[in-house]
């Protein structure tokens, strides 16, 4: 009989975003809405986008919320990203973070689509009461 093993959850240290951003990246760029958003058809590329997208908007949840990482023995295998109510929405130098990684080595389009995702995504969470998380796991 095999014993299952379950992850430890941590919350990480700022030097772990940057694992923390590719985990994401790969675990995130088969979605149809980034594959859509991001407009890169090779799939390397676009985890590589997701990831340069997600490392500032995990920095900012470092700072205004919390970024727990899951952890089989010393592998990040899942990573949850939570912002209280009133604190979910980045701040406006946090959006300035993020639009270079957008725009730099990107199709012309993507800045446009992200900004709309992004734009849309804000809109609704403004309606909705409630902990905001992103999250995401590979098993790779």
């Amino acid at each position: 009989m095999t014993l299952r093993t379950f992850p430890v959850l941590r919350e990480l240290q700022k030097s772990e975003l940057n694992g923390a951003a590719r985990l994401l990246g790969r675990g995130m760029c088969d979605n149809p809405v980034n594959v859509r958003a991001f407009g890169i058809e090779n799939r390397d590329r676009r985890a590589r986008a997701i990831s340069r997208f997600f490392l500032p908007v995990l920095e900012g949840l470092y700072w205004r919320g919390l970024v727990v990482g899951a952890f089989n023995d010393a592998k990040l295998v899942g990573v949850c990203g939570m912002a209280r109510p009133q604190c979910c929405q980045p701040r406006t130098m946090e959006k300035f973070r993020v639009l270079p990684k957008v725009v730099l080595g990107n199709p012309l389009v993507a800045p446009l689509r992200v900004l709309k995702w992004v734009g849309e995504w804000a809109r609704r969470v403004r309606y909705e009461p409630g902990v905001r998380s992103i999250r995401a796991a590979s098993g790779k």
